[in-house]
């Protein structure tokens, strides 16, 4: 099974340097180049909602690791959770042994909690 699974890691989407500059500059106000020294154009990991970058902080010099979050996540995330959660509720209504929908009531005020990488 670790074969089959190891591929979960292969297969994590990985952002253009373009984009993850773009977030940055979205959330953090400047590109990373001007926030940070040494940031790396290749994350380090990658993971479905965000992706790891080595920097080095100016004033200290310290190495860091910068979480990036994928590029129109946000965005997208509320429109993929109003579908899964109205496919969900539509199959529970049609099959009499389908009870899944705490999943949504678990994701939906959860996924914008974990997007948010303020707090």
């Amino acid at each position: 099974y670790l074969t089959r699974l190891s591929s979960l890691f292969d297969d994590a989407p990985v952002s253009s340097y373009e984009d993850v500059c773009t977030v940055v500059k979205e959330d953090l106000g400047s590109c990373p180049h001007e926030l940070f020294d040494d940031f790396s154009r290749d994350p380090i990991a990658s993971a479905s909602l965000a992706q790891v970058h080595t920097a080095r902080c100016k004033e200290t010099g310290r190495k860091l690791a910068i979480k990036v979050q994928h590029k129109g996540l946000r965005e997208t995330s509320k429109g993929d959770l109003f579908a899964v959660t109205a496919v969900v509720r539509i199959a529970e209504k049609l099959f009499d042994e389908f009870n899944l929908g705490w999943i949504c009531d678990e994701m939906t005020p959860q996924l914008p909690k974990e997007l948010d990488f303020t707090n």
